[in-house]
């Protein structure tokens, strides 16, 4: 029981390196990132950099499928803009991207 909570903690603790920065800076940020500075090839910061990228990419891309005639209407360039305004704003609470970006439209109608 006790390595499942840690695995779960841990997890949380990734998902929130994955949602912002200020939580790497945190104790147990930092404690997560010196596991993952253990590997000598890619330092930490940049093991999470790009963990973070990917995630932000992936959602947004996961919007662009589920609002196809949103992006058609903005243009994609804008639409990748407020997507990615989106994305940063509003953390996924599901490992499912197809029920990601519910509330989309009501960001959409704030901007």
């Amino acid at each position: 029981m006790k390595n499942e909570c840690n695995l779960y903690r841990s997890q949380e603790i990734f998902s929130e390196m994955l949602e912002s920065r200020q939580s790497d800076r945190s104790n147990e940020g930092q404690a997560f990132r010196s596991i993952i500075d253990a590997n000598p090839r890619i330092p930490g910061q940049l093991a999470s950099d790009i963990y973070r990228n990917n995630s932000i990419g992936a959602r947004t891309r996961a919007l662009a499928e589920i609002y196809p005639v949103v992006e058609k209407i903005l243009g994609k360039q804008c639409f990748a803009g407020v997507a990615q305004e989106f994305v940063t704003a509003s953390p996924s609470v599901d490992s499912d991207l197809n029920s990601y970006g519910e509330i989309f439209p009501s960001f959409l109608s704030t901007i």
